[in-house]
């Protein structure tokens, strides 16, 4: 139980914290400000020392600074408090929403701004990053105002739908001015796609049914053509321009969040949705990334192929349309690359990948196909089989796929596998 001398000490913990300091989180600090939280999640204390200290663990949750044990803790305390069961949660969330506006990023010509004035100016030629939004941006950094990122994740995370109406007008520069920063992409620019993200997990979240209706909806906030954009831009942060280790990061990041946008836009129209993911599959990954990176960066193509088989499943049948598509492309860019075997994992992500495609496709269209998938799985064999890589692993993972074919009826006749023994005895262990 805690005492009034307990509280008495949180308060100075309290004032005594100082975010232009970046030794005032402390994990004892923390830890000790979490168990005070937890003690007293309706208790009688004031409102206000509460909104304080949820405010100050907030700065924790995600991970930057503390360790993972006191990011962890810090997380589960606030979203504790905050589940829906509070007395007052509605007055406790005014607070954070109140006390972030002066930690915010704010910069004089950002796009957020922009956007948010008339277009019907004309041309602006101030838009853009200048040194007096620079100077700005480290006199926030230096005033702690990075902070105000965590806490912008809680507060979405727990604001209620009903909320948002309200909230628009600083949630979507809040947002915006983090993806449009220039000058940190891990401290701030990703961490915007992790705010937008959060923000489509959670206040917009699917209802039961009958309470759908009752809020506005995303699609009905009209955000969708400000945020997609920028996302699918990010596609292109590729090597050399950006290192691959960065580009991976960022595919972590922005693939996971297009799709959530995607369904949040369309969640009552599935053919549109599944279009936008074909479009992202045809224009951007088919087209522009794999053939960037598949011959140079090995764990970049082991993400985005992890991602593109995701993708795939999500899909289902309507990846028939890329059918050819990604034949050429495993063809070209993986089957044929002299290094393709160096890495097993990729060359498994590939069998997967082709496997998916038999699977989804429908027979009519397999079977114009048939001979291309025979042909990657044979040269996918050989490849290995010559390399000394070909284990029992994955000769198990390459006959199932075969037999994926077979069992479709889009194999080759008993002639042809007759023929093709007679010429190439070594496919013996693949054939039979």
């Amino acid at each position: 139980m805690f005492t009034s001398a307990d509280t008495a000490e949180i308060e100075s913990l309290l004032d005594e914290s100082d975010l232009k300091s970046p030794g005032f989180l402390n994990d004892d600090v923390v830890r000790r400000m979490c168990e005070y939280i937890s003690h007293n999640k309706n208790g009688s204390n004031s409102v206000n020392l509460k909104i304080k200290c949820i405010q100050f663990v907030s700065y924790c949750v995600l991970g930057d600074i503390v360790t993972k044990e006191i990011s962890d803790l810090s997380a589960t305390t606030v979203d504790s408090v905050l589940s829906k069961n509070i007395d007052d949660k509605d007055i406790i969330m005014d607070g954070l929403i109140a006390n972030i506006q002066n930690l915010l990023y704010k910069p004089s010509n950002s796009f957020a701004n922009v956007r948010s004035k008339s277009l019907g100016s004309g041309l602006n030629p101030k838009l853009g990053f200048n040194r007096t939004d620079e100077t700005n941006l480290e006199q926030w950094k230096l005033n702690g105002g990075l902070y105000s990122i965590p806490l912008l994740h809680v507060i979405l995370r727990h604001l209620d739908r009903k909320h948002f109406s309200s909230n628009i007008w600083w949630i979507t520069p809040a947002i915006l001015n983090l993806l449009d920063d220039t000058s940190d992409l891990h401290k701030i620019k990703l961490k915007g796609v992790k705010a937008l993200q959060t923000l489509l997990k959670y206040p917009f979240c699917s209802l039961p049914n009958g309470k759908e209706s009752q809020w506005i909806s995303f699609e009905q906030t009209g955000l969708f053509g400000i945020f997609e954009p920028i996302l699918v831009n990010m596609t292109y942060f590729l090597p050399p321009s950006y290192p691959a280790k960065e580009t991976c990061i960022i595919y972590e990041s922005i693939f996971p969040a297009l799709i959530l946008l995607y369904k949040r836009q369309y969640e009552n129209n599935e053919v549109q949705y599944k279009t936008c993911l074909q479009k992202l599959l045809s224009d951007n990954i088919l087209t522009n990334i794999f053939p960037r990176i598949v011959s140079e960066h090995e764990s970049l193509t082991l993400t985005t192929i992890k991602f593109t088989n995701q993708l795939i499943n999500e899909l289902k049948e309507n990846i028939t349309i890329l059918l050819s598509r990604f034949i050429f492309v495993l063809g070209e860019y993986f089957v044929k690359n002299p290094f393709f075997t160096t890495s097993i994992a990729i060359v498994e992500e590939t069998i997967k990948l082709i496997s998916l495609l038999i699977n989804f496709a429908p027979i009519e269209r397999l079977n114009c196909h048939k001979y291309d998938f025979t042909a990657l799985l044979i040269i996918i064999y050989e490849k290995n089989d010559l390399e000394g890589t070909l284990d029992s692993d994955l000769l198990d993972k390459l006959k199932t796929t075969w037999d994926s074919l077979i069992d479709k009826k889009c194999g080759l006749d008993k002639n042809e596998m007759e023929q093709l023994l007679k010429s190439r005895n070594n496919l013996e262990q693949l054939l039979n």
